[in-house]
């Protein structure tokens, strides 16, 4: 930084915020105040500046160290190939180097300010770095450390963590955030992720859903389902899965409504009227009757309108042991007696 004739130049490009102060060079790393020009051959212009008050480090001592007792003189020093700053003597260009892995972002004031490869300086505090990705805003500062979140993340101040917009933390657990809706509390965590429940829903421990009032969590093979209370998930010959009771099998689903057959017995059909036929398999449903009939069957009606199902040619009657069975042909039934009389 050896330099003839060439103060008033500098003196332009440097404006309001910069001075020249006369140096001589004594060996590396080191210059002294110039005495006069008339008395030496060679000076040499170091670079102060002091942009943040515009003050001249001609005119100043506040960044500088005195040379000797005798000269209203400072001591500066490169301290890197484009900034030139009075420094602390006992610092070296190779003191204001950043760590591996980290870059400068400034040098002032006798400190150097260090922040990871591909983060910002978002703040400067107590002579400290604060340092965030370039995406994310500096929301708080807890124990020396920098939170720093999205523009569209929430911080609680005096927490470590960023939620979603829109979202509370409701738990730090092991350096993670946990986040609910801000009307959601924190039931569980599963397979690391949050179960946030209403105040009113029910959660069974270690599963991954809620469910409402009245109804209860039921878990079929990978399904996971809420199912009325008093039911639980079942599964039909499709592979559909539905909510029925205890001794029941699904079937269907029907109008939005699970459709369910007692065990060993199978949908058939819908009655007029949308009752459900739920009949053995070899069974034959009669839709008008409201019957299914076994093989050789066919529906029959009793006098008290009771449809039930008989042989070709056979009667359904009330017995009097309180037993619908079927009249042999060419036999009555006696109402009186609720039995079949031979003719």
């Amino acid at each position: 930084m050896r330099l003839k004739h060439s103060a008033l130049f500098i003196f332009l490009l440097l404006k309001e915020s910069s001075c020249l102060v006369r140096y001589t060079y004594l060996g590396a790393n080191r210059f002294e105040a110039s005495e006069g020009l008339e008395t030496s051959e060679v000076h040499d212009y170091i670079l102060a500046t002091n942009a943040d008050d515009k003050m001249c480090s001609a005119d100043t001592t506040r960044n500088g160290i005195p040379l000797e007792k005798d000269l209203s003189a400072e001591y500066c020093r490169f301290v890197g190939f484009d900034i030139a700053n009075c420094v602390s003597s006992k610092l070296t260009f190779f003191d204001l180097d950043c760590p591996a892995g980290e870059e400068r972002v400034d040098v002032k004031k006798e400190k150097r300010l260090c922040c990871p490869v591909g983060e910002k300086l978002a703040e400067e505090r107590d002579g400290k770095a604060l340092c965030c990705p370039q995406k994310k805003e500096l929301r708080d500062v807890v124990n020396g450390k920098a939170i720093c979140c999205a523009p569209n993340e929430n911080h609680k101040q005096g927490t470590t963590l960023c939620c979603p917009m829109g979202e509370k933390l409701a738990e730090e657990r092991d350096g993670k955030a946990l986040c609910c809706p801000q009307k959601k509390e924190l039931k569980d965590v599963v397979d690391g992720k949050t179960v946030c429940c209403d105040p009113d829903e029910n959660h069974e421990k270690g599963t991954s859903i809620c469910c409402p009032t009245g109804e209860s969590y039921s878990k079929l093979e990978d399904t996971e389902r809420c199912c009325p209370n008093g039911t639980t998930l079942s599964k039909s010959a499709n592979g559909d899965f539905g909510c029925c009771p205890k001794g029941g099998h699904f079937e269907k689903n029907e109008d939005g409504e699970a459709v369910c057959c007692g065990d060993g017995y199978v949908l058939k059909g819908f009655y007029k009227g949308g009752k459900k036929a739920c009949c053995t398999a070899n069974s034959t449903l009669y839709e008008d009757d409201g019957v299914c009939c076994s093989p050789g069957l066919i529906p029959s009606k009793a006098a008290n309108e009771y449809t039930g199902c008989c042989k070709q040619g056979y009667n359904l009657y009330y017995a009097s042991d309180d037993i619908y069975r079927c009249c042999f042909p060419d036999y009555n039934i006696d109402l009186e007696t609720r039995s079949c009389v031979k003719l």
